[in-house]
């Protein structure tokens, strides 16, 4: 259940998880946290929305650019690509 304040912030209900982590990933989030004034689960949830937000991106947008190409050869785009 998630919704939204005037703000635009988001307001949910929360759930308890248990996650393992190694060492090294409990220091930098503690010392993240730390840094920024904030818990460490706000650390944790902000990682989580960036990965979603990544994932939800268009996997072709990367692609954009990547090919040197002529104003003509779009009428011809396979040979150009796989060239």
């Amino acid at each position: 259940m998630t919704k939204s304040d005037h703000s635009g912030q988001k307001n949910s209900i929360k759930v308890r998880k248990l996650y393992h982590l190694e060492e090294d990933d409990v220091q930098f989030v503690r010392e993240l946290a730390e840094s920024k004034g904030v818990s460490e689960s706000e650390i944790i949830r902000h990682a989580v929305r960036t990965l979603q937000n990544k994932e939800k991106e268009d996997p072709l947008r990367a692609l954009i650019g990547g090919v040197n190409a002529d104003s003509g050869d779009a009428v011809d785009h396979d040979r150009v690509i796989y060239e």
